[in-house]
């Protein structure tokens, strides 16, 4: 992972709210924001999406971050490990 989507990895983790926004977890998964809540809309992101209303689209914290522990291989608190040691 780039310092980039490590940071907001790390910034998405550390967010109290249980949802997160297609524009913080974009970064981390190289998306395009707009593209993320289309796809949420639809239901055909590999993880869970709740849309609300017309524009906004709700991703529930834990399951995104459940999704990045099986495409990496690895635990999220090891990535941001791996980040405070570079």
């Amino acid at each position: 992972m780039t310092q980039t989507q490590l940071d907001a990895l790390k910034w998405a983790v550390d967010k109290p709210d249980l949802y997160l926004l297609a524009h913080e977890i974009a970064p981390i998964i190289k998306q395009d924001p707009q593209c993320l809540r289309i796809k949420g809309r639809k239901q055909e992101t590999p993880f869970p999406a709740e849309p609300h209303g017309k524009s906004r689209v709700n991703f529930p914290k834990a399951p995104f971050l459940r999704y990045l522990e099986g495409l990496t291989g690895m635990p999220v608190e090891k990535m941001l490990e791996m980040e405070a040691k570079a």
